[in-house]
């Protein structure tokens, strides 16, 4: 876009503009993604020919990519923004945006939230980092305006006026966006989410072009013509697959995770190259397995074990493990079901803090209460600690969407969990040594009273 279109604008009301228009941390999520890349793979779209057709053509059009859950199609989006963004040469704008369906994060899954998002990023100078396009300063000033008139927070963007807006930084330029797991916006909105972008591609004076990644689905299916969808299937991502058991095996040596670093090379090898058969085009499912290999003490269990890993299929790695959860003496399988409870039911991103201080709820006593390491070990890994955002969250979609399906975490259920542990943390019934208490009510009490984890339940 030509320089002449975009204003200079001092610190506060350049921030305060693009904060107004999403407050969606982007460039985090896309650093987590691109972080957790192995080298060298996830790259193989990048020489595709459906790729290249798409990205060289001057046509206006959408490709999307497809497959199972957990085949790696976020840490290809994230490729193909690293591409894009590593293209110095490359005069065309760039926005992108990694959907997630949580219940802290609605606007990661609302089609106007996304549409914002891409405003955002498009309304900024290529050139210029901190110059912002001259129309959306105009919009912005004139919601201000209303927004003294009437007394209320200025108003966001509507879908449809966010679609105006990028159509008019269309007009000067080609645009590209890359949005990624269409399939985690929630399912009456996808229609409204494709059709914009359908749109977007129709009423486009120069090449708008729209990379997707999402599951298979017929319903997304349905809005992307056959010979600009690709699907991830075992035989393209072979090389990837071949390469991520080695990293991953390594770093659990080095790491001491596996055997404590002392493992003989040939069983390195037959446990990599059975990792390699049994993954198919599922990344997700290498690191599932390894998990469970780790937790052997002995090469002869770990020979043993692994001819009984769980099948590459997601919903039975996780009934395997959930199966092993329900084993667990009853106080850590409490601990297990109230850290599932808290993540289905939080309204914000929960910080690491708050899981650990409810668990010693269920130790009744906070003189052994656990590291965040211990609890992720409880749940068997099917939660993670997002290190850029410092909150606890689900491993992937998959994960929360298996939990949900399960009797004992039933909506009444979690709320009477969580409403258990504010109960006990809030009264100072919890056993309790000074300092910890007062921390364990700082986070529970703020979380489940003044942010209402369990406002909504109970009732």
């Amino acid at each position: 876009m030509a320089d002449k279109m975009f204003r200079t604008a001092n610190e506060g009301e350049f921030l305060e503009c693009l904060q107004w228009l999403s407050p969606v941390p982007v460039p985090h999520h896309h650093e987590m993604h691109s972080s957790n890349r192995i080298a060298s793979t996830r790259e193989w779209l990048l020489n595709h020919p459906k790729f290249w057709a798409w990205n060289d053509s001057s046509d206006s059009s959408i490709l999307k990519l497809h497959g199972i859950p957990g085949c790696g199609k976020s840490s290809i989006a994230s490729a193909i923004v690293d591409d894009f963004i590593s293209d110095k040469s490359g005069s065309i704008p760039l926005a992108y945006f990694y959907c997630a369906r949580n219940t802290f994060e609605i606007e990661h899954s609302s089609p106007t939230d996304i549409m914002g998002s891409l405003v955002r990023q498009l309304t900024i100078s290529k050139n210029h980092p901190s110059k912002i396009h001259d129309t959306i300063f105009g919009v912005y000033e004139q919601k201000i305006l209303e927004a003294k008139l009437t007394g209320f927070d200025i108003v966001r963007l509507k879908l449809e006026k966010c679609m105006d807006l990028i159509i008019e930084f269309n007009k000067s330029s080609p645009i590209t966006m890359v949005i990624d797991a269409v399939d985690e916006v929630a399912r009456d909105g996808r229609p409204t989410l494709l059709n914009s972008l359908k749109q977007l591609t129709k009423r486009s004076a120069n090449a708008t072009k729209v990379f997707l990644t999402t599951r298979t689905d017929s319903q997304i299916l349905a809005y992307v013509e056959k010979d600009l969808a690709t699907a991830v299937d075992r035989n393209i991502v072979r090389s990837d697959i071949e390469k991520v058991p080695h990293h991953l095996l390594a770093q659990a040596i080095n790491e001491k995770k596996l055997l404590k670093g002392h493992i003989s090379e040939e069983l390195r090898l037959k446990l990599e190259n059975s990792l390699i058969e049994s993954a198919g085009e599922m990344f997700l499912a290498v690191t599932i397995q390894l998990k469970t290999l780790c937790s052997q003490k002995t090469e002869y269990e770990i020979d043993s074990v692994m001819d009984q890993l769980p099948p590459t299929y997601l919903d039975e790695m996780y009934a395997k493990m959930y199966n092993d959860i329900l084993q667990m003496d009853s106080r850590t399988r409490d601990i297990a079901f109230n850290t599932f409870s808290i993540l289905l039911c939080a309204q914000e991103p929960l910080s690491p803090k708050v899981p650990v201080a409810a668990s010693c709820v269920v130790i009744e006593t906070c003189l052994y209460s656990l590291e965040i390491d211990a609890l992720v070990d409880i749940c068997f890994s099917l939660i993670l600690v997002d290190s850029k955002l410092d909150a606890v969250r689900f491993a992937h979609l998959s994960v929360q969407e298996f939990l949900e399906a399960k009797p004992e975490f039933q909506y009444q259920l979690n709320h009477e969990r969580i409403a258990h542990i504010c109960l006990k943390v809030c009264s100072g019934t919890c056993p309790t040594s000074g300092d910890v208490i007062l921390g364990m009510q700082e986070n529970i009490y703020q979380y489940c009273g003044e942010r209402r984890i369990l406002s909504q339940g109970g009732r």
